[in-house]
């Protein structure tokens, strides 16, 4: 039958509704056929549960704040923002092979050094550090051999993430510490626990790359303060391979990292170091809040003296107490176990001694690891009254 031009008209349209409107109608079932699926159990480096199906499973991985990315020099901005302050003390350390990275975990450490950054007024607590290869953030489309992600947390549960890229060179004592006894398989702890200073992470000049951003790895949630150092640090040659080593073959075919996210909208300015002109806030020992635990004078030779351990759940540590007459020989109360069952911001330690009336007294508050290993706090003076009269 002979069709009409009314006919073939409508065909026609059908046609062209059909095409402009099949790939959509594919891609929304393609899409619900993801939804079925749920959440890979265990994300990868590879597959199905890879970086580039992600979003597909975890839904912040498709926001527009995503990191890592590619810096892009020329368009760095200089918006007048201050650079975090940098306040790292020593600590106790210990290494996890999660299965994705090698974990350095900051165990209970002396709330004396803060052992965190200020950045926006706000003060973010060290959780722990870990390593990608090859480099995630990528400088005009340049990539480091590594890059060492030092992660934060404030107490309202703010995250912020300094990003040290790792070239190979001279050795880095710190590193070389941790790559003795590196744990090279999942689930894989190492038993040596460091004391070490966090501070030595950090290249000589502070300048830094900042920019929101999020995790670079599931949940790949938003709202991440990125500051990107923009001088690298050094390890050696052998040990950076041997990193690269425990993350290649199927299962990391680019290693573990996130490919580079876009920009959208986004701003990176350029911050300079503030440390050398701008003190932390707060005191020496006390919690976040400002608030203070002075050493009390309570009467005559009667003094009270305070520390301050911050707690990170489960991990033993025991404390005590260090304090001399100037001159004089040292002495010390017994070691006495921290409560490390939960974790806790500040946990404030005190001890009451009878000492010589009208005396200069100094001491300091330490602590110890279940592997006998020392951290001591700030040097702190006092004077005891004199007598009262009778």
């Amino acid at each position: 039958m002979k069709k009409t031009k009314k006919q073939i008209w409508t065909i026609e349209r059908a046609w062209i509704v059909g095409t402009i409107l099949c790939p959509f109608l594919f891609a929304g079932t393609l899409a619900l056929a993801v939804e079925v699926q749920g959440p890979c159990e265990h994300w990868t480096y590879d597959g199905e549960c890879g970086p580039d199906r992600w979003c597909y499973h975890f839904p912040d991985a498709c926001g527009r704040e995503q990191s890592p990315i590619n810096i892009v020099t020329e368009y760095v901005k200089d918006c007048g923002l201050p650079g975090p302050v940098f306040d790292y003390g020593p600590s106790f350390l210990s290494t996890f092979n999660n299965g994705h990275t090698v974990q350095v975990d900051v165990l209970c450490q002396l709330y004396g050094s803060h052992n965190g950054i200020i950045a926006g007024g706000k003060r973010y607590r060290l959780l722990q550090f870990h390593f990608h290869t090859a480099s995630e953030h990528t400088v005009d489309g340049l990539e480091y051999p590594m890059e060492m992600h030092l992660v934060h947390q404030a107490q309202d549960g703010a995250l912020a993430v300094v990003a040290v890229f790792i070239e190979a060179g001279k050795s880095h004592q710190l590193l070389s510490k941790v790559w003795q006894e590196l744990p090279t398989y999942e689930d894989h702890a190492s038993e040596l626990v460091i004391t070490a200073k966090i501070s030595s992470l950090l290249p000589e000049n502070h300048t830094a790359f900042s920019y929101a951003g999020s995790l670079t790895t599931p949940p790949a949630s938003e709202g991440v303060l990125w500051y990107v150092m923009v001088d690298p640090i050094t390890m050696d040659a052998q040990e950076i391979e041997r990193f690269r080593n425990i993350f290649s073959g199927n299962h990391f075919p680019n290693g573990n990292r996130r490919p580079v996210q876009p920009l959208h909208y986004r701003t990176v300015c350029l911050v300079s170091d503030t440390s050398s002109d701008t003190k932390p806030p707060g005191p020496i020992y006390g919690p976040p809040d400002g608030s203070t635990y002075p050493l009390l004078i309570i009467r005559d030779t009667f003094a009270v003296l305070k520390g301050g351990v911050v707690d990170d759940g489960g991990v033993p540590c025991e404390y005590r107490f260090k304090y001399w007459e100037a001159g004089g020989t040292p002495l010390y109360t017994d070691w006495e176990e921290d409560n490390g069952d939960v974790l806790e911001w500040y946990v404030a330690h005190e001890r009451v001694l009878n000492l010589e009336p009208n005396t200069t007294y100094y001491y300091v508050f330490q602590l110890r690891n279940e592997f006998g290993d020392d951290l001591e706090g700030h040097i702190r003076e006092f004077t005891t009254l004199p007598l009262s009269a009778s």
